[in-house]
């Protein structure tokens, strides 16, 4: 049972954040509101830590998200008390029957994979994240009579495997660098969210930085799930007068353009959602922003030539397989990822084995302005995905390499910083994430062959690593090897029947790979 002194509440709301579960969804949804990043906290029901919950909530979710990018979230429950008992049509359906329910999911989507759900007094224990996004969703449903105490949670994090974020946050966006078609992939949500408009929360997120060159004019664009199926959103900032992510990001504000329509829609009457898995800006369509019962489509964005534009696109289907992002520009408009206010052309790091990583950039001095001179370089490395970074280098301007000696193990993002004699420092774009391990690189890497139907391995360790296995993405084991010592194992393969997201692990390290058929 939840204590409910007020000497109690005072000294735990002191110690720690608490987190209160909403009781209506957002814009029309089932989301609560914007997914919460952090490893520390105490999360309740509505009703707090002195209160029953409130009657009739229906199903809303709500996402906490580690906040560093080697940890997973864990939820320790430490009192629960939900309605039990079951009399249908009456309740909350589902199994178990309760009359009111509490779940929780594996990842930051709305349906994931359900880790535990039930009523009474007997709760969940202890739940970890096992997502390669690290995250835990909480849904509930009340029915329209009698409440209980509720629950409370401690939140903490704890070390895992994860993916790399990659542009899953809006600091680490990616440059558009041509007019072609991008093929992309997110693990889960950034690190900081972006929340506003008809955003209601990020799920499964990349972002990109464009900056339109040549003509301005009216950027039309798709975005289309790789296997048909898959619901996606497209949201658009801009425009900015610079390029600076750690600006832009910190503020962005409501979206100019933004998509948030369900597919597959309710065909209605009155209908709702879309009838297309394909969404984006589209001639034809008026509207600037559209709520879940859109059609998927927006009006064109009309962009100005030489300013920036901010895009994220946002995946809300659990394990959602990727897309293709596809660009219909007026005549005389190109895209290019290298603004001409940085001088910086060209930012590399290479991984060697019991060296550490090599760093190598390039610049060009004609994009300086008249007055410009370059004072010198910095290398900044950071071990935690971008949230914190340490100086390693300081160099003169005609230096550009530098081996760093002494990387992390695993996972290291680097950026370079540049300053100029009038005392003013910019950050190149695009950050440069590798992995590094002292001995020989990366124990393995993984990836489908569709060809053959399998997930291929290739091994560097001559498989002195230990079982290698083969798990669905709501952790479920599918095939465990064996792999004994042998100087000749370099490669090994699981046949896969069906689609979807697997985790491959060996060596202690694990490779999420996408089937897609």
């Amino acid at each position: 049972m939840k204590r409910t002194s007020l000497l109690w509440a005072i000294m735990a709301a002191a110690s720690a954040q608490t987190y209160n579960h909403p009781t209506t969804g957002v814009a029309g949804t089932y989301s609560g509101g914007c997914q919460v990043h952090t490893c520390s906290g105490t999360y309740y029901d509505n009703g707090g830590p002195g209160s029953n919950y409130s009657n009739s909530i229906n199903w809303i979710y709500w996402t906490f998200c580690p906040n560093n990018s080697t940890q997973c979230l864990r939820a320790t429950f430490t009192s629960f008390d939900v309605e039990s008992g079951c009399f249908l049509p009456f309740g909350c359906s589902g199994s178990p029957c309760c009359y009111d329910i509490l779940r929780v999911q594996n990842g930051p989507a709305q349906n994931g994979p359900i880790l535990w759900q039930g009523c009474g007094t007997t709760g969940p224990g202890t739940v970890t994240s096992t997502d390669p996004s690290g995250c835990l969703t909480f849904r509930f449903c009340s029915d329209g009579s009698v409440t209980r105490p509720g629950w409370a949670a401690t939140l903490s994090c704890v070390n895992c495997t994860r993916q790399p974020a990659g542009n899953s946050d809006c600091q680490a966006s990616t440059p558009v660098c041509s007019n072609g078609s991008i093929t992309d992939f997110s693990y889960g949500p950034g690190s900081s969210a972006q929340c506003g408009g008809c955003i209601t929360n990020e799920n499964y997120t990349n972002f990109y930085i464009f900056r339109p060159q040549g003509a301005s004019g009216n950027i039309q664009l798709s975005v289309c799930p790789n296997n048909g199926t898959d619901d996606y959103d497209v949201a658009i900032w801009g425009p900015f007068a610079t390029n600076n992510l750690s600006t832009l990001c910190s503020s962005l504000g409501a979206p100019v353009r933004c998509t948030y329509a369900v597919y597959p829609g309710d065909p209605g009457p009155p209908p709702c959602g879309a009838s297309n898995a394909c969404t984006g800006l589209q001639n034809g369509n008026a509207d600037n922003s559209e709520d879940v019962c859109g059609n998927g489509w927006v009006a064109p964005l009309n962009a100005t030539a030489g300013s920036y534009y901010i895009l994220m696109i946002n995946g809300w289907t659990a394990g959602a397989q990727g897309y293709t992002l596809t660009w219909t520009l007026p005549p005389g408009m190109t895209l290019n990822c290298t603004p001409l206010s940085q001088p910086v052309v060209a930012f590399q790091a290479e991984a060697h084995a019991r060296e550490g990583v090599f760093l190598r950039w390039s610049y060009d001095a004609r994009r300086l302005g008249p007055q410009e001179t370059l004072l010198g370089w910095a290398i900044d490395r950071s071990g935690d995905g971008g949230q914190s970074w340490q100086t390693i280098a300081q160099l003169p301007t005609e230096i550009t390499t530098y081996m760093d000696r002494s990387p992390f193990v695993g996972e290291n993002l680097y950026r370079l910083r540049y300053g100029y004699e009038d005392g003013r420092t910019e950050v190149y774009l695009k950050p440069q994430r590798v992995e590094w391990y002292p001995a020989a690189g990366s124990p393995f890497t993984a990836w489908y062959d569709a060809s053959q139907e399998s997930i291929h391995l290739q091994i560097f360790d001559q498989g002195r690593s230990g079982p290698i296995e083969l798990y669905t993405l709501d952790g479920r084991l599918v095939r465990r090897l064996e792999v004994e010592s042998s100087p000749f194992l370099t490669a090994m393969g699981f046949v896969v029947k069906d689609p979807g997201v697997y985790v491959v692990r060996y060596g202690g390290l694990s490779v999420v790979v996408p089937v897609v058929k």
